[in-house]
């Protein structure tokens, strides 16, 4: 009614929290049917301004016009773009906003101040085009200058992303950073193969480590080692850290520590202690780790011990890329010992040394082994986005091991820029033995499996398993070969063979997962559902009530959705969701599947 609207209206907190209920296109579709409603709407809508995935996509002027004439309404700024227009108008606006009257507690008024910024790292400048590094910020004073007037305009940031260049002592953006009182997140990235100094990381690290607020620590690039700059000596570490420490104490009587730190890998030559020296500091607090490469000459009973007394709140680790090296393999296997229940296991690219002979019978403790003698009362989360070489039997025993497991994604598939050369394909992801033991996982939300077919496997068995899995949500299968690459006498790719298996979705499979009546969300591989009847497709609505969104992964399903067995799906249900995702998107989908509970942002 009219009354009911003008209460509405004249009250702004309501509004406020009208609106901000609604999704952006509702909001866009407010703002167009009615001028007293965009006066209210418009704000909410830009709350939030995140085109970090336009990579190669110009914003367009009135894009840039309603993010300025909203700035002091924009909470969240999440930006890559090609020119400098938009940091330009960005650092120009934070600049001429001045209500420093305004209260934080009123949601609906206007903010000087951002509270989440993330900069990616830009691909070119003006209408030139080249590959461009974070380190080279410096050499173009437009983009360096933009950020720091961003940073020095906007201390209310809780969350800082940002790609970080080599500095030197006085640069203006380590006081712009020192100046953040109440940052929370901070993370510094570097692109391609960039590398920072240590001479720079001990200068970002003297600047950031006294912030009282400061919790999440990520440093995203390789250091090299430098000894001096302009014949003055490297700060040095362990002072930079009691000297963080001293700070954080006089700051608040309850100092708050660093609960999620991931630290920078080294570049070839670097010896700069890092890891040690930081595990042995009284800054953490640690609940997250990403752990780095340490020094050659580290003790692992030293880190495992330095693990146990230091970090007893540390609940999820993740793994970096891992090659197998022992040395690599130690370390990690160290932090797992050390810790006193995980929750969350992740990697890229993981390797386990265990994985010697390619025989599941031969069973030195390894990485795998590790993590399911000590923590499969707890383990929650467990990730294997790519892989070099995992035993498939070790992946099996996650799931008839693990009681409390919610999320266990292992995916196959390798980045397209690997050299095939140097792997066949399937990663040891060769699910055959999937049906030997039940799985206990009878708390799983989110599954994501990758099955390989170089051989047979009990099909029956293996979705009886999964239609046992009553509280899943999202649910993720796909088909990958064994592929072999075929090599000429001198060592040149001449071609690949694959298995003659193949596996499709049919009615029996379906039958056996009609207990998944939770399930929101599947992810298919094109090969499991290219050829299937209507009489299968109306299983997906007779077994499946909550079904919103089906997503089929590989370019051979693109016209998948014309076909009229389809069809029939569609009318049934005129909400949902069909996405075909081709080859070049189903890496971004493999690493963005679902949230990341382990993540350190």
């Amino acid at each position: 009614s009219e009354s009911a609207s003008h209460v509405v209206f004249t009250t702004p907190e309501l509004a406020f929290t009208l609106f901000a209920s609604l999704d952006p296109h509702d909001l866009t579709q407010c703002i167009r049917v009615c001028k007293d409603w965009m006066h209210h709407a418009e704000p909410v809508l830009w709350r939030n301004f995140c085109y970090g995935g336009l990579r190669r996509k110009r914003l367009s002027s009135s894009t840039t016009s309603g993010l300025i004439r909203n700035l002091p309404y924009v909470r969240t700024v999440e930006l890559t773009v090609q020119d400098l227009a938009i940091l330009q108008e960005l650092a120009h606006g934070a600049a001429q906003v001045s209500q420093p009257d305004a209260s934080a507690a009123d949601p609906c008024a206007p903010c000087t101040h951002l509270r989440r910024l993330t900069l990616e790292s830009i691909d070119t400048l003006g209408d030139e085009s080249f590959y461009f590094e974070p380190y080279l910020l410096k050499d173009f004073p437009p983009v360096f200058s933009n950020i720091v007037t961003l940073l020095e305009h906007n201390l209310r940031l809780t969350h800082l992303t940002f790609p970080f260049p080599d500095v030197s002592s006085g640069d203006p953006v380590l006081a712009a950073i020192s100046n953040l009182k109440g940052l929370q997140y901070l993370a510094v990235n570097s692109n391609g193969s960039s590398e920072i100094s240590t001479w720079s990381l001990s200068l970002l690290l003297r600047a950031c480590l006294p912030l009282p607020e400061l919790t999440e620590l990520c440093i995203n690039c390789k250091v090299h080692f430098v000894k001096k700059v302009d014949d003055v000596d490297v700060p040095d570490l362990e002072t930079i850290l009691k000297e963080a420490a001293i700070a954080r104490f006089s700051h608040t009587p309850i100092p708050g520590k660093i609960k999620a730190l991931q630290l920078p890998q080294r570049a070839e030559s670097s010896r700069h202690p890092l890891a040690l020296a930081f595990l042995k500091s009284d800054l953490l607090d640690l609940e997250s780790f990403m752990v780095p490469p340490f020094e050659d000459e580290s003790n692992s009973g030293e880190v495992q011990l330095l693990v146990r007394d230091r970090c007893p709140n540390l609940k999820h680790l993740r793994c970096p890329a891992l090659e197998g090296y022992l040395d690599e393999c130690r370390y990690m296997r160290a932090f797992i010992r050390g810790c006193s229940g995980l929750q969350s296991f992740a990697s890229d690219n993981f390797c386990d040394n265990r994985y010697i002979d390619h025989n599941d019978s031969y069973v030195p403790r390894g990485i795998m082994s590790d993590l399911l003698w000590h923590h499969s009362d707890t383990l929650e989360v467990f990730e294997l986005k790519t892989c070099h070489q995992v035993s498939s039997s070790d992946l099996q025993k996650v799931l008839t091991q693990c009681k409390r497991l919610k999320r266990f994604h292992v995916s196959g598939r390798y980045p397209e820029t690997r050299d095939r050369r140097h792997h066949d394909g399937d990663a040891g992801f060769d699910f055959k033995d999937l049906s030997r033991d039940d799985w206990v996982c009878t708390e799983l939300r989110e599954l994501w499996i990758t099955l390989g077919l170089n051989s047979v496997f009990e099909e029956n068995r293996f979705y009886q398993q999964l239609g046992r899995l009553e509280k899943l949500e999202h649910l993720t299968l796909d088909v990958h070969r064994r592929r072999t690459v075929v090599l000429d006498m001198w060592g040149d790719d001449i071609g690949d063979e694959y298995f003659d298996y193949t596996h499709e979705l049919r009615k029996r499979s379906l039958d056996a997962m009609a207990g998944l009546k939770n399930l929101k969300s599947l992810r298919l591989g094109a090969e499991l559902c290219l050829d299937m009847r209507e009489d299968e497709i109306e299983r997906f609505d007779k077994h499946w009530p909550l079904l919103s969104e089906i997503t089929v992964m590989g370019s051979k399903a693109l016209k998948l959705p014309t076909k009229k067995r389809w069809q029939w799906l569609f009318n049934k249900r005129p909400n949902l969701r069909f996405t075909v995702l081709r080859s070049s998107q189903m890496i971004d989908a493999m690493h963005n599947y679902g949230p990341l509970h382990y993540s350190l942002r």
